[in-house]
């Protein structure tokens, strides 16, 4: 799980330094071909069927729509705000998908974890301070980014049994090529990377594939409550990448946010553990 969040980080750094040369349109095409190629070829090798009625499924459908929401809200904020800042706010997604799962999965959430949902968005609020000088009015891409991604995962759970890890990892990939394609005719900015450029995308697509490889194993050989927590290294990292790459440092006020939203991501964790060791 460390691993997966190590590769996501430099691949989102990757990301940014990319998104100043080349259109984010252009830069998720080319991630969409190259992890549709990697993940296809691995459902191709296990025999996995991809063309089959569960495709059609609603949550396949709505995961599409959050992977493609989540994508360009994400891309859009590593170009336009500061590595860090996109990191930290993006933390909040597991507060997200707890409210979700109890709003529309009718899972059952207790007022405690409800109390660190409500603080984790103060938490959010003091990375972005709306209202205030310090308010950047593109970190509203960060908080689209936060709601496709909860409702990708979101979805994630209610999709079929019978499609494989690898599958729906391709489909990810695959909605990537006409959303980038959709973005870069409406930009009309479309260029051909040069070599340095292509090494970097390049980098994108090994280190997000190296991501969703050993996140898969985590999960199918570790204990989940043990390894879950760890998702929040990823800001550790982002953190040291954005101080030593990006000479950001983040004030005190966004670090007490980040900190908020951290813990209180930590505890909805716990609780969860803990109520299903109860059941």
């Amino acid at each position: 799980m460390t691993i997966a969040m190590f590769m996501f980080a430099i691949a989102d750094a990757l990301i940014k330094v990319t998104s100043t040369a080349l259109p984010i349109g252009e830069i998720m095409i080319f991630m969409g071909l190259g992890g549709t190629t990697i993940f296809g070829g691995v459902s191709a090798r296990r025999g996995d069927r991809f063309f089959t009625k569960a495709m059609l499924d609603r949550s396949i459908i709505l995961r599409s729509l959050g992977e493609i929401v989540g994508t360009i809200g994400m891309f859009t904020a590593l170009a336009l705000i500061p590595f860090s800042t996109t990191a930290a706010i993006t933390q909040a997604v597991p507060l997200v998908i707890t409210m979700g799962a109890a709003l529309f999965l009718g899972e059952t959430v207790g007022w405690p974890r409800w109390s660190a949902i409500i603080v984790g968005f103060i938490g959010v609020l003091l990375i972005i301070r709306p209202g205030l000088d310090e308010f950047d009015p593109n970190s509203v891409f960060a908080l689209i980014a936060v709601f496709g991604l909860s409702v990708r995962d979101l979805a994630t759970r209610s999709a079929p049994r019978l499609i494989s890890t690898p599958v729906l990892s391709t489909l990810g990939f695959i909605v990537m090529i006409p959303t980038g394609a959709g973005l870069l005719l409406f930009s009309g900015d479309a260029k051909v990377p040069d070599v340095t450029q292509i090494a970097l995308l390049s980098g994108i697509v090994v280190m997000v594939s190296i991501g969703y490889g050993s996140i898969t194993a985590a999960m199918r050989m570790g204990d989940v409550s043990a390894i879950t927590p760890l998702r929040y290294s990823r800001i550790v990292f982002a953190m040291i990448i954005g101080l030593v790459l990006f000479s950001e440092k983040m004030d005190a006020i966004g670090l007490i946010g980040t900190a908020i939203v951290i813990s209180s991501g930590l505890f909805t964790i716990y609780r969860e553990h803990r109520a299903r060791k109860l059941a």
